[in-house]
């Protein structure tokens, strides 16, 4: 459910985002306390297949309980992830970063982070050196046995806190800012291995590797969380990640797609969304029902990933910087209109392997539209 709204914010279809905003918010009291009641901590955390009210789902919660404490969840592919809330706060961030919402802001984003990021400060012992060690956990769906520090956890601790520290100092109270150092500097650094001159992300700072799933949680650091991208530093240690990573699947949920537009790997890119557009069910009449994949049919998430694959082939953000085009072929014609941060609309028009037209609004922020100055793409 969160893959539409996250689609949403490149097209402009802001209403799509606040409805999600307004569920998460609705259902805030309850994951509190669930938080407090299940493991003595304060803040709030989210499930992943949560219902409408906050609750799990019997099913994933378990019908039959006898025997079993209120913290004990039975769906062993849900039961100890923790990121979700850290996803929320991103598509908040990037909402606000879109619209320049200052009572969304205020009101909105700066308390839903606040009990999210409280939740990993009061439910995570620490090292000797006062780091978190975030355990018991798991990596998403893939890795269940043995995990400590998480990708997604650890990667949304440093996107979220990070973008939060980057706020001007009248935007947010002294005492947050305080909270967000704090925690900043506790959080266990982005899980990465070396050999020679290779390096790659990992899943988790330690894990035993039986996979349960298909999920590449390793790239929970290139998408949704972006912290390694076109432009940013060490792009390679992303790169050599996907190229390893142990699932290659273009279905359903899997962000493979917009993985490989955001380092650049074009043909990869090009692969995935052509795979993708071509999974429609033949059994209906309308083409967008996706699947069946993995879970349902129509797939709101293959539909979801189509678009952010797209746009991010087009237009990947890296801050206040816009990189045009990092992932789009050149044998593709295209015109297309996107949304970006401080209110940006981004036009542009590919034609015969060169970009014939690039209208930015406000036109001050052309200054920040990065294209490769050896490429076919400088206007």
């Amino acid at each position: 459910t969160r893959l539409p709204a996250y689609a949403a914010l490149a097209c402009g279809d802001y209403e799509e985002c606040r409805a999600i905003f307004r569920l998460y918010r609705e259902a805030l009291p309850l994951c509190q306390a669930r938080a407090k009641l299940y493991y003595g901590a304060q803040g709030a955390y989210f499930p992943e297949t949560m219902t409408l009210f906050g609750t799990y789902g019997n099913g994933d919660y378990g019908w039959n309980r006898e025997g079993h404490k209120p913290n004990e969840v039975l769906c062993p592919w849900w039961c100890y992830a923790w990121q979700q809330g850290l996803e929320l706060v991103t598509l908040m961030q990037d909402y606000y970063d879109d619209t320049g919402d200052q009572r969304f802001l205020k009101g909105e984003l700066l308390p839903m982070a606040h009990k999210v990021l409280r939740y990993f400060d009061t439910r995570f012992a620490r090292d000797s050196e006062g780091k978190l060690v975030i355990s018991p956990t798991q990596a998403v769906e893939t890795y269940w046995y043995g995990v400590t520090n998480d990708m997604p956890s650890v990667a949304g601790l440093h996107s979220a806190l990070d973008r939060l520290l980057a706020l001007p100092p009248a935007q947010a109270r002294s005492a947050e800012r305080e909270f967000w150092l704090r925690l900043k500097a506790a959080t266990p650094p982005v899980p990465v291995r070396s050999q020679g001159s290779e390096r790659w992300l990992l899943p988790a700072e330690s894990f035993d590797p039986k996979r349960s799933n298909c999920e590449n949680p390793e790239l929970y650091a290139v998408w949704p969380f972006r912290l390694f991208g076109v432009g940013k530093a060490d792009l390679q240690a992303g790169v050599e990640a996907f190229q390893r990573r142990g699932e290659k699947s273009m279905q359903g949920w899997s962000y493979d797609g917009q993985c490989a537009a955001i380092l650049g790997l074009t043909e990869e890119a090009r692969r995935q969304i052509l795979y993708k557009v071509r999974n429609s069910n033949p059994s209906h009449r309308f083409p967008a029902m996706w699947g069946p994949n993995y879970d349902w049919l129509p797939d709101q998430d293959h539909g979801s990933n189509i678009m952010l694959t797209l746009q991010n082939m087009l237009l990947f953000a890296n801050g206040d910087k816009i990189e045009l085009l990092p992932a789009w072929p050149k044998e593709w014609n295209v015109s297309f209109k996107l949304h970006a941060a401080r209110q940006t609309v981004v036009e542009g028009k590919v034609s015969n392997g060169r970009l014939t037209e690039l209208k930015v609004t406000p036109a001050s922020r052309r200054k920040d539209v990065v294209t490769d100055p050896a490429s076919h793409w400088v206007k």
